[in-house]
């Protein structure tokens, strides 16, 4: 939790600077220093410095990884995919309490922090493989290079498995449009991105604001506190402390699988309230198994642990239902491709510091209140569900545009729309230009010419055009916003 704060930052500026990809492979590498030097730690010093530095890695992967899901998925599927890092990371969770029953000599523990080095040598040569985000290829660059256009179509079209030639060429459109905002919005270049340019931009801020009490409802409904201490208030219900640790994992990692397949069927808001509310009832319940005086339950000692276990594996189960996974989906889906990553270490630094302050007072709150030591986290939840009821914006299966039109005012709107139709103004003379290039852009891409894809043209004979005659931006205006 040191650790994690600064990777948050660096990792922000990292993805923006030299790419996703790029990003993706630095923090593997980091990951295998800081495993390696851990497992072969002489003292308590070098594993105090290597733990930072796997901290560090964990922070700037939480920033990467979200921002390159969400970049990567179709729109359609970006809860789904966005899910995935975390049922890797509940997977991880239960490999480790599984695995660390069978080592637990005085020194298994250097066999247990082995597995992180191995895994990131595992990873590095995939990495090659890995495609970088078609979002931050073609913002980088000038907009009249048509190889980078070219390079961008036939990723879109590779990620997409040529189901879709419309939403290849409405994606390419909406970079363009989106790049074309960025140059109004904003007097300096060189602070794009930049966490006090972002901050700065009144239209953000409430989205700003969302992100981070997204994450501080997530480590302040006390989800870690059941992770770091489950076994003192599962005493008696499992016989080995270890053992309840990894029935916690496990439900865990079932949650999220089924998180998966839901995410993309029903609004992100929906999710969260119901992730709160059943959470909040899963504290009332872990409150009355530790406070015995508040409910008698027939069956004694028995009764309160099976309730407690019980309570436990609903609280796990609809914090991964909503409250897990999708803070860090909606932040990546809320912010344009040139603030999400800097929006997503803002994110990431708050979730850090929040966890933080979780784990250093958990144990002082179990001994100040007893039995009543999950009260004030039910109480969070509250808040947290009335929060996103009245202020959070639905994302699902909007592009970040349409959300910051929900979010701003009518005299926001009707300026920002001033500003777009001076830069459609200001672009028309270049207009007949672009479509020319556009035009042999596509044929090009049509003809096989470019890369593999040369039975494009068999498929169909208008397979991608890179401009319509009206501008994307027109789509949102709607009319409940005059």
């Amino acid at each position: 939790a040191v650790g994690g704060p600064f990777g948050a930052l660096a990792g922000g500026i990292f993805a923006n600077v030299y790419g996703r990809k790029r990003a993706l492979v630095f923090n593997t590498i980091v990951f295998f220093f800081g495993g390696f030097l851990l497992a072969l730690a002489p003292g308590m010093i070098t594993i105090i410095i290597s733990r930072v530095i796997v901290g560090f890695a964990s922070g700037f992967a939480t920033v990467l990884v979200p921002v390159y899901i969400g970049e990567l998925a179709p729109p359609a599927l970006r809860g789904t995919f966005g899910t995935m890092s975390q049922l890797s990371m509940v997977t991880g969770i239960l490999a480790a309490s599984v695995v660390s029953l069978w080592f637990t000599t005085p020194t298994g523990w250097r066999i247990l922090f082995a597995v992180t080095p191995a895994l990131a040598l595992l990873a590095l040569p995939s990495l090659n493989s890995a495609k970088e985000s078609p979002r931050w290829l073609f913002s980088h660059g000038k907009m009249e290079d048509q190889k980078r256009r070219l390079e961008t179509a036939k990723l879109l079209m590779e990620l997409r498995g040529f189901r879709d030639e419309q939403e290849v060429a409405q994606e390419l459109q909406i970079f363009e449009d989106a790049i074309k905002r960025q140059k109004t919005d904003h007097k300096s270049a060189h602070a794009l991105g930049a966490m006090s340019e972002l901050i700065m931009q009144i239209e953000l801020r409430r989205l700003i604001v969302c992100t981070l009490v997204l994450q501080m409802g997530q480590q302040f409904c006390g989800i870690n506190a059941v992770f770091y201490y489950s076994t003192s208030f599962l005493r008696g219900a499992v016989s080995d402390p270890l053992l309840g640790s990894t029935i916690v994992a496990f439900v865990n990692v079932v949650a999220t699988y089924g998180a998966a397949k839901i995410m993309d069927q029903f609004p992100r808001k929906v999710l969260l309230i119901s992730s709160a509310l059943g959470m909040f009832v899963a504290c009332i319940g872990i409150t009355m198994a530790l406070d015995k005086d508040l409910v008698y339950l027939p069956g004694g000692t028995e009764a309160y642990s099976a309730l407690a276990l019980l309570s436990t594996g609903l609280y796990v189960t609809m914090f991964e239902l909503g409250l897990g996974p999708i803070p860090w989906l909606i932040s990546s889906e809320m912010f344009d491709v040139k603030n999400v990553a800097t929006a997503q270490s803002i994110a990431s630094q708050m979730n850090w510091l929040c966890n933080f302050l979780v784990g250093l007072g958990f144990p002082y709150m179990q001994s100040a209140l007893g039995g009543l030591t999950f009260v004030p986290f039910a109480l969070v939840l509250l808040f947290f569900t009335i929060f996103v009821l009245f202020y959070v914006p639905e994302t699902r299966g909007l592009s970040s545009e349409e959300v910051l039109e929900m979010t701003m005012t009518a005299s926001e709107r009707r300026e920002r729309r001033r500003k777009l139709q001076d830069t459609k103004m200001t672009s028309s003379g270049e207009s007949l230009g672009d479509a020319v290039e556009e035009k042999k852009t596509a044929q090009q891409i049509l003809s096989g010419s470019y890369g593999s894809f040369g039975d494009l043209k068999r498929r169909t004979s208008s397979r991608l055009k890179l401009r319509k005659q009206e501008s994307f931006a027109d789509l949102f205006v709607p009319e409940k916003f005059e």
